[in-house]
């Protein structure tokens, strides 16, 4: 064994997780306050260990983890905008996104994924 490798920082998969949930959040927040700048709406969003609401004239987006899975709820899902159910935050910070409704499934970067979810709630607040 090298001293390299003697002296590595073994992580456990949930820290890593954790790790990526956090800075997933902080870009959803970014996302969304830069998107409130071309708006005559801000946003409001709420984290916790878990979670992240977010609240745009009267709309909202609630992303919730446990265990690594990841559900997308929105007050229009009925509508079909989007309605994800059971992504997955891989390891390397992608949402691996299911097929669902004619779509074929997606790996989506985690700042493509935040910047997603708030432009389509900001253009849902434009309607």
């Amino acid at each position: 064994m090298s001293a390299a490798t003697a002296g590595a920082v073994s992580f456990e998969r949930w820290d890593t997780k954790a790790e990526l949930w956090t800075s997933f959040a902080s870009l959803l927040r970014s996302y969304a306050a830069a998107h409130g700048l071309n708006s005559r709406h801000q946003a409001v969003v709420e984290v916790s260990a878990g979670s992240v609401m977010l609240r745009v004239a009267g709309h909202w987006t609630s992303v919730v983890m446990q265990q690594g899975r990841v559900t997308v709820d929105q007050d229009w899902n009925q509508q079909g905008t989007i309605a994800f159910r059971e992504i997955e935050l891989q390891d390397n910070g992608e949402f691996a996104i299911p097929a669902i409704e004619g779509r074929a499934r997606e790996r989506v970067d985690m700042d493509m994924f935040a910047e997603r979810l708030a432009r389509e709630i900001f253009e849902r607040a434009k309607a």
